[in-house]
């Protein structure tokens, strides 16, 4: 969830709650169990001074509006309608739910079982990558005369910047350089009827000391990136993400030392949520100890590719340079810092 509520609530005294909606966007498991979902969105804004009202509005009123969806959004007669029921405006604290006619939660105990689905043989296997060692391999003709080529420098939040580094050089490729704070990133197409295109850049500011943490929950592109100190801690990260169908791997000496699978489609679990989140807590404390050191470290692996925040991003055959709207490789253009 973003912590935009802010801006939002200066929005409403200035446009009126009735042109603006509420939404979670995505959301961590953690998140999920601690806060809730729509109904802590609704409690940032009150908290951040809007009417009670006018943000239960923003909820669910306007946004049907907006979607055509004439019987939903408001209880009136003939309307189709979910009931919350809450014992506190201002708290935002649910009791009791009604969905479908049914009471699936009261006095704050849910009532039924978690739906169950099954899901075709083939979204279980959506992970086909190339993932040997030499797959990571960078030229050292790929830097300019000083020795650098073109990184991602780690921002704020989903933020990423444009920067150059200086590799490390051996036996005539170019390599992480984490004494220098300069990490190994790669983002492979995951396709399973794809030619194993990808590309494998540098990237700046992430912390990392050694090892590798790898993921198929990658923003914007169906691939599996990798950020790592070494093309065989990349390798061994990315083949276990395979190995597992999708999800998470964080990898030291060799070996995973944390793991969350995402099995359906690579990008979701089939796991309870207590049971995701606890794994994914497991993935960033892994993260942290190979010595990742931003603020949110698997949100900033995530969000590499995610060309819809500026300003420099990752995708299969290079770096995005989304200002300029183009793609851009390794090396760096003459008088470039």
């Amino acid at each position: 969830m973003r912590n935009d509520i802010d801006a939002l609530a200066d929005a409403v005294g200035r446009i009126g709650p009735s042109e603006l909606s509420l939404s979670t966007d995505g959301m961590w498991p953690r998140d999920l169990l601690d806060e809730g979902a729509m109904d802590a969105v609704v409690r940032r804004t009150i908290e951040a001074g809007v009417d009670p009202v006018d943000a239960l509005r923003m909820a669910t009123l306007n946004p049907a509006r907006h979607f055509g969806l004439d019987e939903r959004g408001s209880l009136a007669p003939g309307n189709v309608a979910d009931v919350v029921i809450v014992d506190d405006l201002e708290a935002m604290n649910v009791t009791t739910v009604l969905s479908g006619g049914e009471v699936v939660v009261r006095n704050e105990e849910i009532r039924v079982a978690p739906r169950s689905h099954e899901y075709p043989a083939f979204v279980y296997d959506t992970i086909d990558v190339e993932s040997g060692p030499e797959s990571f391999a960078v030229p050292a003709e790929a830097a300019d005369e000083n020795g650098r080529v073109r990184a991602i420098e780690v921002g704020e939040g989903l933020l990423s910047m444009a920067t150059t580094v200086e590799p490390r050089v051996e036996d005539g490729d170019l390599h992480a350089a984490p004494d220098r704070n300069v990490a190994k990133v790669a983002l492979l197409d995951r396709h399973p009827d794809g030619d194993g295109t990808g590309f494998t850049g540098f990237l700046e500011g992430y912390g990392i000391d050694e090892g590798a943490v790898a993921t198929s929950m990658t923003m914007e592109s169906t691939g599996v990136l990798a950020v790592g100190t070494s093309d065989e801690a990349l390798s061994t990260a990315v083949e276990h993400v395979a190995d597992l169908g999708g999800g998470w791997a964080v990898v030291r000496d060799g070996e995973p030392i944390a793991e969350v699978p995402y099995r359906i489609a690579g990008a979701a679990a089939d796991l309870e949520v207590e049971e995701t989140a606890q794994l994914l807590n497991a993935v960033e404390n892994g993260c942290r100890s190979l010595g990742v050191d931003v603020d949110q470290p698997l949100l900033t692996v995530v969000s590499l590719p995610f060309v819809g925040v500026p300003t420099f991003k990752l995708t299969f055959s290079g770096y995005a340079d989304v200002l300029n709207r183009s793609v851009v490789g390794l090396t760096p253009e003459n008088g470039a810092q």
